[in-house]
C-alpha cells in the first residue's frame, strides 16, 4: 500500500516539477531581453538542474520552449546551464509524433541512450573534420 502512495507522490512532484520549468521555460521566451544577466542565468540553472527521474508528462512541450530559448539567449554562461535540460531530454526520450497536434515520448533504455551519445560523438567528430 506504501509503495503505491509513494509511487503517486513522485507521479505528482514529476508533474509539478514539469509544470515550473515550463513556467520558467516560458518565462524566459518572454522576458529574457528585459533580465540582466544574473537573473537569466539563475533561471537557465535551474533549468539545468533538473534529472530525468524529476520529469514526467508533455516532454515535447518543454523541448520545443528549450528550443526557442536555445534561439533566443545569448548569454553563453546561461545557454550552457539551460542546454543541460535539452541535452537530458535528447538523451532520455524519444519524441515522436503521433499524428496530433501533441507528440507522444518513449523513454530509452540505458543501452540506447549509450548508443545515442556514442552515435552523436560520431556525427560531431565526422563533421568537424
Amino acid at each position: 500500500k506504501s509503495l503505491g502512495k509513494e509511487h503517486d507522490t513522485k507521479q505528482v512532484k514529476s508533474s509539478v516539477m514539469l509544470s515550473v520549468l515550463i513556467d520558467i521555460s516560458e518565462f524566459l521566451i518572454e522576458e529574457s531581453w528585459s533580465l540582466s544577466s544574473t537573473y537569466l542565468r539563475a533561471l537557465c540553472k535551474i533549468l539545468g538542474g533538473v534529472s530525468v527521474d524529476d520529469i514526467e508528462g508533455d516532454i515535447a512541450r518543454l523541448k520545443n520552449l528549450q528550443e526557442e530559448i536555445g534561439m533566443l539567449i545569448t548569454d553563453t554562461v546561461a545557454l550552457k546551464s539551460a542546454g543541460k535540460l535539452m541535452e537530458l531530454i535528447n538523451t532520455n526520450f524519444s519524441i515522436e509524433d503521433n499524428g496530433e497536434e501533441c507528440a507522444s515520448f518513449v523513454e530509452f533504455t540505458e543501452s540506447e541512450s549509450a548508443e545515442r551519445d556514442v552515435a552523436s560523438n560520431f556525427d560531431i567528430n565526422n563533421s568537424e573534420g
